[in-house]
């Protein structure tokens, strides 16, 4: 996954690894992504960019088909198979 300042520069490789992002979200300092592959989760990386050799973290485990990210600021939602979820 590749991000880039909106105001324009260079782009930076933000997150690598065995995933398939379906909807990404950035909020504060972190990018968020649903990962759709078996299991799916709800995966984060910092937006500057993980260090060399680091994994992304799974915000949340065990999601079924995760889609469709989202925040109001304060939460994450994203669908889930065909239920809406939620995570503060």
């Amino acid at each position: 996954m590749i991000g880039a300042p909106l105001d324009g520069g260079a782009p930076t490789l933000v997150a690598w690894g065995d995933f398939k992002p379906l909807g990404i979200v950035a909020q504060g300092p972190s990018v968020y992504w649903a990962n759709d592959l078996d299991p799916g989760s709800v995966m984060s990386a910092p937006q500057t960019g993980l260090a060399p050799g680091a994994a992304p973290a799974t915000f949340a485990a065990g999601a079924v088909d995760p889609t469709a990210l989202v925040t109001d600021g304060t939460s994450l939602f994203w669908r889930e198979g065909n239920e809406a979820t939620l995570s503060t």
